[in-house]
């Protein structure tokens, strides 16, 4: 049974010794290209998060314009009937 366990162990540790390097080496290059993509994706996220700012604020401008058109026509309106 010792033996078994034996020859197991080292049948591992040889094949851990043989592959280690090219599996790291695989690793490390993944975890490279990782990085990489994610700088990408920040500056894409940065311009988005500008123009969704620039959007918003056009937005609040053009509902608060009609809402003051919207006053002063009814305002008009109001005062032409008295």
């Amino acid at each position: 049974m010792k033996t078994a366990l034996m020859n197991i162990q080292q049948n591992a540790t040889r094949k851990v010794v043989k592959y280690a390097p090219r599996v790291s080496a695989a690793v490390a290059t993944s975890f490279y290209a990782f990085a990489a993509n994610a700088a990408d994706y920040t500056e894409q996220l940065n311009a988005a998060g500008v123009e969704a700012q620039t959007n918003q604020s056009t937005v609040v401008s053009l509902v608060v314009g009609i809402a003051v058109i919207g006053f002063g026509a009814t305002m008009f309106l109001k005062w032409l009937n008295k």
